[in-house]
C-alpha cells in the first residue's frame, strides 16, 4: 500500500494539552473530528506512549489548539518530541506564546487559529492508541489564518532530518 495516500486526506494538525496536579504537557495529533453538533462533541486519538496521555485520562480535561499555517517545522519538532524531559510549555518560551484556560491548561496564541476546551466523556482502547470522546465546553476563534493541514507536515519534517551522507 502506498502510505502517501493518507497525505491526500483532508485533516488538520492539532496540539492537545492537559494538566493534572502541577504537571502540564501537550502533543500533536492529526486525529480530531467533530461528531455531533448539539451537544458539541468531538473524538480524538492519542498514542498511549505520549506523556500527556495519563494527564488526560486522570484529569478528564483537554484543550485543543487548532494549528494554523503560522505553525512551522520548529513548533512541530518541539511538540513532537515525546522523549524530551524539557517542559513543553515554559514561561521563558516566547517562540510559542500561550494563554491558560480557567483550568490552567495552555493553548497556543500565535500558531493556532482556534482552541477548544473539552471534558472527556469516555475512552476506547484502540491497541496502541486511545480514542477520547469529549464534549466541547468552551473555545474561541483566535484569528482568520488558514488551518494547517496534515499533508504539510511531511515536507516540513523532512527539513528537520539530518542530511544523509552519500555512500563512498
Amino acid at each position: 500500500m502506498n502510505e502517501l495516500l493518507f497525505t491526500r486526506m483532508s485533516y488538520g494538525l492539532y496540539l492537545i494539552a492537559a494538566r493534572n496536579g502541577g504537571e502540564t504537557d501537550g502533543c500533536l495529533t492529526n486525529t480530531v473530528t467533530q461528531i455531533t453538533y448539539e451537544p458539541d462533541r468531538i473524538v480524538f486519538a492519542l498514542d498511549k506512549q505520549e506523556k500527556v496521555h495519563p494527564l488526560l485520562t486522570e484529569s478528564k480535561k483537554a484543550v485543543i489548539s487548532v494549528l494554523s499555517t503560522r505553525a512551522g517545522a520548529r513548533l512541530l519538532d518541539h511538540f513532537s518530541d515525546s522523549e524530551s524531559k524539557k517542559a513543553k510549555f515554559r514561561t521563558d518560551c516566547n517562540e510559542y506564546p500561550y494563554a491558560l484556560t480557567t483550568d490552567g491548561i495552555p493553548y497556543l496564541l500565535k500558531q493556532a487559529n482556534a482552541y477548544l476546551c473539552c471534558q472527556i466523556i469516555s475512552t476506547t482502547d484502540m491497541g496502541t492508541h486511545t480514542l477520547f470522546l469529549a464534549e466541547c465546553t468552551d473555545g474561541d476563534v483566535l484569528n482568520e489564518d488558514s488551518s494547517f493541514l496534515y499533508h504539510h507536515t511531511k515536507a516540513m519534517l523532512e527539513k528537520l532530518k539530518p542530511e544523509e551522507t552519500p555512500p563512498s
